[in-house]
């Protein structure tokens, strides 16, 4: 199976999470991308996680099939080892924070007037402009700035995110990834590249459409557990089964609430799926019961051919093994030669009926740079560096 961006090369500066897992999509399907490293360790996600394996976990998660080169881009070496790649390049991804590129001499308009065909995208917090822009921030921080984590489940006052970088993942990886693939396809039909100036805060924002739509609606987002989709309909909720496990009940449309509620001979139920207020509490309460009443197993048997949105709330070791995901290959082991055996979460792109197939595993640091060297007719930097 060919890949659909066989023959695009990338050339990656970025660390940590966004970045490396935007330029990975890409590398499954066909790229060839070169994670550039400085010789100091490189990616800070090789050792600061690793916890007992000579790679984090999460750098093998998210770096599999990358060439991984090192360059010191302090030096004019390095600089101009990283120009010769470009020149022979589709797409930079960079994740510096604004006038780091600048003060390198390499800053996004000098790069574009070099390589006018060339797809710059630079991934940041709070964006090119503004002035937030030179502002570190992690996750948390976005998304809270964002007002998403106004919307998570509070303890005791306090509020706890999910184990989910929402702001970094679908506010950063995936946004730049479909804004590489439109540059990628005017790249195609004029030959012009373009600047991307990816904000993970506002990547964040724009997908935070329901509170955004309730916002727009009643002047203000409601309190946690409040919302539609935060547990205020008996519908749409989440619900504890006798030995402590959970049920998601996703039961919105009137068909599945109504399927459900006959599957389980609770017909008195079905006119209160959407109920507010007090009747909506009775409701949620005698769902409580109701669900209480039986194991996590019991209710995955009785419920297993009822097409009415209700699933069983499963913990990852136990999501992974899940029928589904083995036969559809999204779950499959490969073999680290330091790190032995591990898990892999394979492409959740399937084109043409097929699945990426998996590829190389993550680079050690700078593992290719001869060999990427030699290919683009790079001479070893000199012991001074300059």
């Amino acid at each position: 199976m060919s890949g659909l961006l066989d023959g695009i090369r990338v050339i990656d500066l970025t660390r940590l999470l966004p970045g490396p897992l935007c330029t990975m999509h890409l590398a499954d399907q066909g790229a060839d991308v070169i994670k550039v490293e400085d010789p100091k360790g490189g990616d800070y996600a090789r050792q600061e996680m690793a916890m007992g394996v000579s790679m984090s976990h999460l750098f093998h998660a998210i770096n599999r099939g990358k060439r991984s080169v090192i360059l010191d881009l302090k030096t004019g070496e390095g600089r101009s080892a990283l120009l010769t790649m470009l020149d022979q390049a589709d797409v930079l991804v960079e994740s510096f924070r604004p006038g780091v590129m600048d003060n390198l001499g390499l800053s996004h308009q000098t790069l574009r007037e070099r390589f006018p065909s060339l797809v710059i995208c630079a991934m940041t917090a709070y964006g090119q402009t503004g002035d937030m822009r030179e502002k570190a921030g992690h996750d948390n921080n976005m998304a809270g700035f964002a007002g998403l984590v106004d919307q998570f489940p509070r303890v005791e006052g306090q509020a706890f995110g999910p184990n989910f970088p929402i702001a970094d993942i679908a506010g950063g990886s995936l946004t730049a990834l479909s804004a590489i693939a439109m540059a990628l396809v005017q790249k195609e039909r004029t030959g012009k590249g373009a600047i991307l100036d990816i904000s993970l805060l506002e990547g964040a924002l724009s997908a935070a459409v329901m509170a955004f739509s309730t916002t727009q609606l009643h002047g203000r987002t409601p309190a946690p557990m409040q919302d539609i989709l935060t547990g205020l309909l008996p519908c749409y909720n989440y619900y504890e089964t006798a030995d402590g496990g959970q049920v998601a009940v996703g039961a919105l449309e009137a068909k599945f609430w109504a399927a459900f509620c006959m599957h389980v001979d609770r017909h008195d139920l079905i006119p209160k799926g959407l109920t507010l207020g007090p009747d909506g509490d009775a409701t949620k309460a005698e769902l409580r019961t109701l669900f209480k009443s039986k194991t996590l197993t019991e209710w995955t048997e009785i419920l297993k051919d009822a097409d009415c949105c209700v699933t069983p709330v499963l913990p990852m070791t136990e999501a992974i093994k899940q029928p589904l995901m083995v036969e559809r290959g999204m779950v499959y082991e490969s073999e680290d030669p330091v790190d032995g055996a591990l898990t892999r979460l394979a492409s959740p792109i399937v084109v043409d009926g097929e699945r990426a197939q998996p590829s190389a595993a993550a680079p050690r640091h700078g593992e290719q740079t001869a060999e990427i060297f030699k290919e683009f007719g790079i001479s070893p930097p000199s012991a001074s560096g300059e």
